[in-house]
């Protein structure tokens, strides 16, 4: 079921973790959204998010960033990416499982990126949400090609010199999934180092190319059998599905009217 917005809104303790007077370690493990009100798990985060984080960091020399995360916010990551890329630390990202789409760019901010053998980097085209006649989906098309042209610029500034603009927007529009090994050859900066099961992947992707180590299969929920006397709970719990549709659909006109009126 999809996620609703507001719920879940957790506090951000404890994401600057193991802070010294020189180093301080972040992490990226949920979805990347635009601001506090959209979270949708305590993990997921926003600019501001990072903001505070680096703030309470201070003047570290170094910044140890984890990352497992699907992507998210377009504006949002890329915010985060200019944010990290300006702290005068040195950078280490760590690809825990997968950097995908805008996690990608913040995956970028390092001065050096580690991952081990079987960890993943995926870069697509930006999508969205549109709604309205011929002429606003022409501006939504036309808004999402200034958008991709942003994360191309990014993304070439920071691979190997005999890959241009042109092979990165055909591979972007394939959804291409880099292993390890892959990224080291079209990426710079990238360490390939021994695989770990640890965080090797996770289980809230809908992409079309995941390669088959990249997620993990959701746990079958159990459910007990039916009695007489949970007829009364099973009708609860179908109302308050119902609901929670019902929320649901109205978030996702929400973020259409926002998209819309951008």
């Amino acid at each position: 079921m999809l996620k609703s917005k507001g719920k879940n809104n957790a506090s951000f303790r404890c994401w600057v973790k193991n802070k010294t007077d020189t180093s301080a370690d972040l992490y990226f493990y949920g979805d990347i959204v635009s601001d506090k009100a959209y979270k949708w798990s305590s993990d997921d985060k926003c600019p501001t998010d990072v903001i505070e984080a680096l703030n309470e960091c201070g003047d570290v020399d170094k910044l140890n960033i984890y990352i497992n995360s699907c992507g998210g916010n377009v504006f949002a990551g890329n915010a985060i990416y200019n944010r990290l890329r300006s702290h005068t630390a040195h950078k280490t990202v760590f690809i825990d499982g997968v950097a995908a789409s805008i996690a990608s760019v913040i995956a970028l901010a390092g001065d050096e990126i580690v991952m081990p053998e079987n960890s993943y980097i995926m870069i697509h085209k930006a999508w969205t949400y549109a709604v309205g006649n011929s002429d606003d989906l022409r501006a939504s098309a036309d808004r999402l090609e200034q958008i991709e042209q942003s994360i191309v610029t990014t993304y070439n500034s920071h691979t190997k010199e005999d890959v241009n603009e042109e092979k990165i927007k055909s591979l972007m529009a394939a959804e291409t999934w880099f292993s390890a090994a892959e990224a080291s050859e079209f990426f710079n900066d990238v360490t390939v180092v021994e695989e770990t099961s640890a965080v090797a992947c996770i289980s809230n992707m809908e992409y079309k190319n995941i390669p088959q180590g990249a997620v993990k299969a959701p746990q079958a929920e159990t459910i007990p059998p039916e009695t007489g006397g949970d007829s009364e709970q099973k009708k609860e719990k179908e109302i308050e599905n119902s609901l929670n549709l019902a929320e649901n659909f109205i978030f996702m006109e929400e973020c259409e009217d926002e998209q819309k009126n951008a």
